[in-house]
């Protein structure tokens, strides 16, 4: 038994859904005499679920808008129906020919030990994203959940009642976000986990056609990806969706009407694993630079990448930026332009920039960088914690040290549109085979 309960009394008798078909439930509240809405905007809505006898209080997984009282730590459906409601004012954007993603996360956006609100990054840093020539912005944790160190990875209150409603909601989910909030496309996160019956646990992702098309194959999962593609680039053409999928399985970002599943890039993964490995595992002078390239164009044609140095995990607490890996505790005294630098701090600059340029001239055929990375962020994510007596202070992006330009992280700073631009196209041209066939950098 399911009803609806309000909070004009929570009487969880007075308005009980009705059961339907493929595990819909039905209730319809009439409207007042005068045709005005019968549940006052922002009311508290509560579904109540009986099972066996118990009856357990949730939140709707259709809710659009749900708050936390201070004093608790569970969050209240607000039903959401303002007399006059936003429209959106300007027109959606063009699809880019090269996406130049910007993965951002608007609570840690602010230099200050805060949580940021969307105004302040609107103001002061989607400005800055626009003047180094990024054209997109990927949004992390845009689902709030009450614990805020969730990065997004946690929701609130989904739950599964019978397949096909399960398949109509994640179609209609998708849908929503693109209608209510303008979203222009999506990064599909864990693709690689849904595809496998063994979730990519374990396998050898050597890349053999069996281990792709044999019966690991989860072709639920498989189906479910084609239709949302092909439902998503039908009715929204301009849409993009990104999968983040580490197997390499064949014809992900190809059309659904060729067999594939649809999707327009695949995040290159291996390209963040290769630099972390190198730098943590080799000295400079044992690098291989044919090891580098191949790793870097290992990718099947005619499926868009997006090449990427760093990800965000690596800036949580617990592991290091390519920055830190670089020069580590060095960054704290010694990045100053008004002193000589130190043999770590130069390398470290030198290399920065160089792995960023052979990714992004090399690894795909679009660019992503986490926020803070672009001028070597000294300093790891971390969000408030017990174990840090819920601090704010590892929780932000000091942009002020970008901005100073007597420090060395403004040389790290760059335009894509100044730097990566005009290197780009001239890049392929600085690789020539030596007599010895190995790749040899001409600077």
């Amino acid at each position: 038994c399911t009803s609806c309960v309000f909070s004009d009394g929570w009487n969880r008798e007075t308005h009980k859904y009705t059961r339907e078909e493929h595990g819909k439930w039905r209730l319809v509240v009439p409207p007042n005499a005068d045709g005005s809405c019968a549940i006052p905007h922002n009311s508290i809505i509560k579904i109540a679920v009986t099972r066996q006898g118990h009856t357990v209080d949730k939140l709707s997984p259709w809710a659009t808008y749900v708050t936390r009282p201070k004093e608790t730590v569970v969050y209240h459906q607000q039903f959401f129906n303002p007399p006059n409601r936003y429209q959106l004012k300007h027109p959606r954007p063009s699809k880019p020919e090269s996406l130049r993603i910007y993965e951002a996360h608007v609570g840690i956006s602010s230099p200050e030990g805060k949580v940021n609100s969307y105004r302040a990054f609107a103001d002061d840093v989607i400005p800055r994203i626009a003047r180094q020539g990024y054209n997109t912005i990927q949004l992390m944790a845009v689902m709030e959940h009450v614990y805020y160190a969730s990065f997004g990875y946690q929701v609130t209150s989904f739950f599964a009642p019978a397949r096909i409603e399960t398949l109509r909601f994640l179609l209609s989910n998708i849908r929503w976000w693109v209608e209510e909030y303008g979203f222009d496309g999506f990064r599909f996160d864990g693709v690689t986990s849904m595809i496998y019956h063994s979730h990519g646990i374990a396998d050898s992702l050597s890349g053999g056609y069996p281990m792709y098309f044999g019966l690991n194959a989860d072709t639920d999962s498989l189906v479910y990806l084609m239709l949302a593609n092909d439902f998503l680039h039908k009715k929204y053409p301009q849409i993009i969706t990104i999968a983040e999928e580490v197997s390499g399985m064949p014809a992900l970002c190809r059309p659904v009407d060729e067999g594939g599943q649809g999707f327009d890039y695949r995040l290159a993964m291996a390209l963040p694993d290769m630099w972390i490995k190198i730098l943590k595992h080799m000295k400079d002078e044992d690098w291989k630079i044919g090891d580098i390239v191949h790793t870097l164009e290992n990718r099947r044609w005619g499926e868009p990448n997006v090449a990427y140095a760093e990800s965000h995990d690596q800036a949580l607490v617990g592991d290091k930026t390519i920055a830190f890996w670089l020069m580590d505790k060095e960054m704290y005294d010694f990045m100053s332009l008004t002193t000589p630098y130190t043999p770590i701090i130069e390398r470290g600059i030198a290399l920065h920039k160089m792995i960023r340029l052979l990714t992004m001239a090399l690894g795909g055929e679009a660019w992503l960088n986490f926020i803070g990375n672009e001028f070597g962020h000294p300093e790891w994510l971390d969000f408030p914690r017990v174990g840090n007596n819920e601090s704010f202070h590892y929780c932000r992006r000091q942009f002020n040290l970008a901005d100073d330009e007597l420090l060395s992280t403004a040389l790290l700073y760059l335009s894509l549109t100044t730097v990566f631009n005009p290197c780009f196209s001239c890049f392929l041209s600085c690789f020539t085979v030596s007599e010895e066939e190995h790749y040899t950098l001409q600077l």
